[in-house]
């Protein structure tokens, strides 16, 4: 599916939609709401707001950036309590991905947003297709961290692996038998099944009616499934919800690294699995008609290729900072220039081959910075694919093999988008 472009009603729309589920579930805690530019408001105070900014803004092209910081809520809390998040940028084209937190009351919350997601259903709308918005549902980073440090055991990497496998396969990077040749049989295809119908069908785009079916299964199944993680919270338990999140990270270790990677100590197996999702995902966004506007799976691929060479060798380092480095500037480039992004089409090929090469030295090309500037070779996204796949697949042979790991410290992050 391409990227979904949005106009200024479609925006409008899905703000609303956004605080409905908001006030809906936590209306009831009296809570606080904190917007990008960092005010603060009531639900009810939050809720004139909207409308007044929506009236004012509803028929502009585009609706300015300063405008999207007032109005997108990043954080809803009681007392010290997050009840829910957004880590994305605040713009007009973002893509929405929000997360509902876990919490005592987790049972009337989940009935709650199934309810608003019908609602949305019988106005014939589907939320990835229309309005590019996914709700997640996630538990504070003191959760997960406990989790990590108490029921992360050998069996639960094999469950990661076997979910990043299945992911290739409900995106159709690999077939249903690939994926039972490298998956263990207790890994649930059924989740994959149903993750594949919703995905066909977005991609094709001719049949509203069975696409909105698909997704309310996805979010029903999604639902039971974290329901079963509330009432025994495991990182087994998890990690079988968390295989249904529509364009979601399946590994919790995954997400750890991008948002909180200085409260985990990360081993060599903890990294390959960051490595091995990160490197899935890109080949999930290669597969996306508006892959060069969207750019996702360049930073994709720069997240494993950072986690890879944490403890590389300072030569090596340098080169894995110089790549970041443009990789960075690729991707600022990319939401300045968003109608010309695919002048530079050759030369992000040439870099991404580059980065791969630095995951895994039998793949892609060796770091030439001339080569990126001035590329004088044809890369064809298939290349890509092939040399993503072999890492993936093989699912070992990384370059730098650490004997040990220390906490990680002052390590460059990426942003989300």
């Amino acid at each position: 599916m391409p990227p979904l472009e949005i106009n200024s009603h479609t925006y409008w729309a899905r703000e609303k939609i956004i605080y409905d589920m908001v006030n809906k579930c936590f209306k009831q805690y009296t809570p606080k709401v904190v917007t990008a530019d960092g005010k603060n408001y009531s639900l009810s105070s939050y809720e004139k707001h909207l409308d007044k900014l929506t009236e004012k803004y509803r028929n502009v092209k585009n609706v300015p950036n300063e405008i999207c910081k007032q109005t997108t809520i990043k954080r809803v809390f009681k007392n010290k309590t997050i009840l829910f998040q957004n880590n994305g940028s605040s713009t007009m084209q973002s893509d929405a991905d929000i997360w509902m937190m876990i919490h005592e009351d987790v049972g009337s919350m989940l009935s709650t947003l199934m309810d608003e997601i019908k609602t949305i259903h019988a106005k014939g709308k589907s939320l990835s297709r229309n309005y590019d918005l996914n709700v997640y549902l996630e538990s504070p980073d003191e959760v997960y961290e406990h989790l990590i440090k108490t029921t992360l055991t050998n069996e639960t990497l094999k469950v990661y692996k076997d979910n990043i496998n299945l992911k290739l396969q409900r995106h159709g990077i690999i077939s249903a038998a690939q994926s039972r040749r490298s998956t263990r049989n207790k890994a649930d295809f059924k989740g994959a099944d149903i993750y594949r119908k919703f995905e066909v069908l977005l991609e094709k785009g001719n049949d509203q009616k069975k696409l909105i079916k698909a997704e309310e299964d996805l979010y029903k199944a999604y639902f039971q499934k974290t329901l079963v993680y509330a009432n025994n919270p495991t990182l087994k338990n998890l990690a079988d919800a968390q295989l249904y999140k529509i364009e979601g990270y399946t590994s919790l270790l995954t997400l750890m690294y991008l948002y909180s990677p200085d409260k985990v100590n990360f081993t060599d197996d903890m990294i390959e699995i960051v490595v091995l999702e990160n490197l899935s995902d890109m080949l999930i966004h290669l597969t996306c008609n508006g892959y060069i506007k969207k750019a996702k799976y360049l930073m994709r691929a720069t997240r494993a290729m950072m986690a890879i060479g944490m403890n590389c060798g300072p030569e090596q380092k340098n080169i894995i900072e110089t790549l970041y480095s443009y990789a960075t500037l690729f991707e600022k480039t990319r939401k300045v220039l968003i109608d010309h992004y695919s002048d530079y089409d050759s030369s992000v090929k040439v870099l991404l081959m580059q980065i791969l090469h630095q995951v895994d030295p039998t793949v892609g090309r060796q770091f030439n910075p001339v080569e990126i500037s001035n590329p004088t070779i044809e890369i064809k996204r298939k290349d890509i694919e092939k040399a993503g796949l072999k890492i993936v697949t093989k699912q070992k042979g990384f370059r730098c093999k650490r004997k040990s790991r220390k906490k990680i410290t002052k390590q460059k992050r990426i942003t989300k988008k």
